[in-house]
């Protein structure tokens, strides 16, 4: 019995790590400078992005080809993001701090997009400028 209970705290142990470890990537990718192309792309150059530019960002990335390497797959991102937005609804008006904090994820998930597209399209136009004739 002890030995099932020590292989269940570990493994949770183990879990509650990899999530917190992979939300200090998405903070870290999230906080990088946005660029004026990429905020023009997204059409928020006046104003800040939001939790709700998400899907459009999503649609952006998908759309802007990956040409210099393997696409990266934003699906733990989507799925985290969904759950934050799930979150929002739920807790909006039976407990407001945990909704504000989901609503503060979402736009943690939006600025992660939003930094990954601005690396897509600098090495896209990296490439190009490599293919052209000098």
């Amino acid at each position: 019995m002890i030995p099932a209970l020590i292989l269940v705290a570990s493994a949770a142990a183990l879990v509650q790590f990899a999530v917190l470890y992979w939300r200090s990537l998405l903070v870290a990718v999230a906080s990088q400078e946005i660029s004026e192309r990429t905020q023009d792309a997204v059409g928020r150059k006046r104003k800040a992005l939001s939790g709700e530019d998400f899907r459009a960002l999503l649609a952006l990335h998908r759309a802007c080809p990956e040409v210099a390497q393997k696409p990266e797959s934003l699906g733990a991102v989507r799925a985290y993001y969904c759950l934050m937005r799930g979150m929002d609804r739920l807790c909006r008006l039976l407990l407001p701090p945990v909704a504000i904090w989901a609503r503060n994820e979402m736009l943690t998930c939006c600025r992660y997009v939003a930094v990954r597209l601005d690396e897509r399209l600098a090495r896209n136009q990296a490439c190009l400028v490599e293919m052209l004739p000098h």
